[in-house]
This record gives C-alpha cells, structure tokens and sequence, in this order.
C-alpha cells in the first residue's frame, strides 16, 4: 500500500504568507492542468536534516536517476471517477507509460484523498484522508484515522492508517535549480495495518512510513519530498528523494524551480569549464560568478546570455590558481551554487 500513499503525495502542494512564520491556507488547491515532472533522486548521503525555525536545508548536489510525470485533470476525464463520489479533482501519475490515478475533495478547510485507481483494482476511502486541514501554522499539528478497501480475485484487502500531521520547520531550501526562501516542512507519520482476508483466514501486517514534504507559496505539488521506510520498533532508512520541476499550469509563472537545469563539466577543470544548459529560452538574465573558499571573487558578476552558444557557457580556468572554487549562477527569483575544483 505505500506505493499508493507515494502517488497520493506526489503532487501537494503548500501556501505560504510572507510572514516570518508561513502559514498553510487552502490555497494550496492544485487545479486542472498542473503538470510536473517527479524527478527522483540518489539517496546516498542524503537526510532530512533539522526541524525548527529559519533552518537552511541545502540539497544543492542532488542528482536525478529517473522522472516520471503527473499531471491534475478532471474527475470526469477517468476511468473510474463514478467510484468516488464529491471528487472535484483527479490526479494522474504515469510511472513509465502506466497510469495510475488519486481522487480529491478540495475546499477551503481541508484538501482530502478518496482513494486511487491502479490496473489491479480500485481503493476506496471509507472516510476520505485529510492530507491538510487548513489552516496549519508552525508548531501545529493533527491526526487522522482513515481506512481503505478494496477487493479481487484473490480476496479482500484492507488498509488502516492512523496519520499524524506536523508542521515541524521553515526556512530556506536549496535544490541543483535554485535557492528558494520561506519554505515550510510538514513531517507526515503513517502507521500502518494491512489486513488480507481470504478463505483460509487474514494475514496482518503493520508498517510506520514517514515523509518529509517541502513547500513553497505558488507551487502546487512538494518542492521536495523524503520518504522514510521505517521498520515497527526498528531502523528508519531513507527510501525516496524526489524534487518537483512544474510542466504546466496556473502557477507556473511562479515555479520555484526558476533556474534552468545544466550541468558543469569537467570537475577537476584543467583549462576551462562548460556550463551546458538544458534550455536557456527565457531564461536570459542570468548572471555567472566565480569564488574561493576564502571569499575572494575571481569572477565578478557577468551575463551569460552575451557569453553563451548552443546552450553552453565556456570560463577558462587555465589562470586560476589550484583550488575549491564556487560557481554562483543567479537570476531575478533564484541563485544556485555549484563547488568545482581546479588542478594544475
């Protein structure tokens, strides 16, 4: 079941004021035709780092393995939106060329799921879950009990979670596109029991699943996501990391993934190194910087536009001295930085 509770999660998103202290309201809503690409991450080195007040979370070197797409459309335009009934929204995750889709009540006191459709079945909420209940401030919290069923051949499937709901953190998020402030982490616990019923009697499991979800003013899905797998009276181990780059819809002029993807090469750089980006279209007042580790600035502030061909930025560093360097690329809503080392 926690394939289905991923996919659910997929694409949230939260609202913050520009208060010290963001506060998440039901504008969160997505609406038809938000579409984002999941883009899943390496998880080695990688924690949730801390809660509390004006935290820096800094997941700057992230690297993608694998993406796939989602995308809200109308409950009517699904297969099976007749099983849900009050579905003001549907969302659609294609895991490859699979689709599978999650169903939502939306309104201006909770953002709730309904269940999902997958190839093998439907999983109808008995009581729809709360993902929120608006409005959460820092420190607040909730919880939820909700239960899920579903059957096929094989038998009858129930699934009980009681969920706890925490807004644990803000602060300043930094991902491989961006530097984005006044974004607010929820930490989401499921306990879980999975009961299978068949003619020879059930089969019960119980599962704890934790996520930790970033999000930003204007983007409707996580910024980020983590995903802990954590055994009952054991280990928590880090399962998934994905970060969110939006596609389409009515927030995309306010995407917090604001500078375009590249990449830096090669690193060490002997003589020069090339910033290749993967589209530079409106992306034309982004500046370049080169520093030490001590601070000193080799490289004020230059544009790129008037420096690059074919979406590739060439900087020498042949005059450089041998060392860490940081590249600083920055533009009118994002900054990124990126440590390169330059040998002799």
């Amino acid at each position: 079941m926690k394939k289905l509770i991923t996919t659910a999660l997929l694409a949230l998103s939260g609202v913050i004021s520009a208060t010290a202290q963001p506060t998440l309201t039901s504008s969160i809503n997505p609406a038809v035709g938000d579409k984002f690409r999941i883009q899943y991450c390496d998880t080695t080195g990688i924690n949730k780092g801390a809660s509390g007040a004006a935290v820096t979370w800094n997941y700057s070197t992230l690297s993608i393995t694998s993406a796939d797409t989602s995308e809200y459309v109308a409950c009517s335009s699904t297969p099976d939106c007749a099983s849900f009934p009050g579905a003001t929204l549907a969302n659609v995750v294609y895991i490859g060329s699979s689709p599978s889709y999650n169903y939502f009540i939306t309104n201006s006191s909770r953002f709730a799921h309904l269940g999902n459709s997958y190839s093998f079945g439907v999983s109808v909420a008995v009581n729809p879950e709360d993902f929120f209940r608006f409005p959460m401030t820092y420190g607040s919290s909730f919880r939820d009990t909700v239960l899920y069923q579903n059957s096929d051949s094989t038998g009858f499937y129930q699934y009980k979670y009681v969920d706890s709901i925490i807004y644990d953190g803000y602060g300043t998020l930094t991902l491989p596109t961006g530097t984005t402030p006044n974004v607010m982490r929820i930490h989401r616990i499921y306990v879980e029991t999975d009961s299978f019923y068949t003619s020879s009697g059930p089969d019960v499991n119980s599962y704890r699943y934790d996520y930790y979800e970033w999000y930003k003013d204007g983007f409707h899905s996580p910024v980020l996501l983590m995903y802990y797998d954590t055994a009952m009276g054991g280990a928590s181990q880090i399962f998934d990391v994905n970060y969110y780059k939006q596609l389409a819809g009515v927030s995309a002029l306010q995407n917090v993934n604001a500078m375009p993807e590249f990449t830096i090469a090669p690193n060490p750089a002997t003589e020069n190194i090339v910033l290749t980006f993967a589209d530079m279209a409106a992306n034309n007042d982004i500046t370049f910087s080169l520093s030490d580790v001590a601070g000193k600035q080799y490289q004020t502030p230059i544009s790129i536009a008037d420096h690059i061909t074919n979406n590739r930025f060439t900087y020498p560093t042949d005059k450089l001295p041998a060392g860490i360097y940081f590249v600083t690329l920055r533009n009118s809503t994002a900054s990124t930085t990126h440590k390169i080392t330059v040998i002799k």
